[in-house]
């Protein structure tokens, strides 16, 4: 029994079948680089690897690598940046909710002052009570927090 060639339809060689059923190219490499060929992309795969390729494979339109602008940086566009960043920041600024901004250091330690001052008063044992009269002689009422009576001082 004679063993039957085929001739790889990219790169023109011949190989032995690997599957019982026609098969078109000797390697996926070559099938995968045949489907970037007929679809034109614009970035195939290397094809040098390969020898003998024959000219009708490679298309010299499709090879050529593309000239990409370099983009340069100019004072215009770095002032653009800026401006936008500016009117970003000012927009948020503006829009953000006053319960949703974040903390700063400052807040951070004023709120340790205020407990420092909160301890100090809860540590305090009489508390001058605002919205109650004075007595008659003049004496100003307090909450006892020991007792937690209405106590009159003068």
């Amino acid at each position: 029994m004679e063993t039957e060639f085929y001739i790889c339809e990219f790169c023109k060689t011949k190989f032995k079948p690997n599957r019982r059923k026609v098969q078109r190219f000797c390697s996926t490499s070559c099938r995968v680089k045949n489907h970037h060929h007929k679809n034109k992309v614009e970035k195939p795969l290397a094809i040098a690897a390969i020898p003998n390729i024959g000219t009708e494979a490679m298309d010299s339109t499709i090879f050529k690598p593309d000239k990409h602008k370099v983009d340069k940086m100019s004072l215009a566009g770095v002032g653009n940046a800026a401006a936008g960043t500016a009117a970003f920041e000012l927009a948020k600024k503006l829009l953000t909710p006053k319960n949703n901004i974040p903390a700063t250091k400052s807040d951070i330690q004023d709120l340790t002052i205020n407990i420092h001052k909160m301890t100090e008063l809860i540590n305090k044992r009489y508390f001058l009570i605002h919205n109650l009269a004075q007595k008659y002689d003049g004496a100003l009422p307090y909450f006892d927090m020991g007792t937690g009576n209405v106590i009159y001082f003068r």
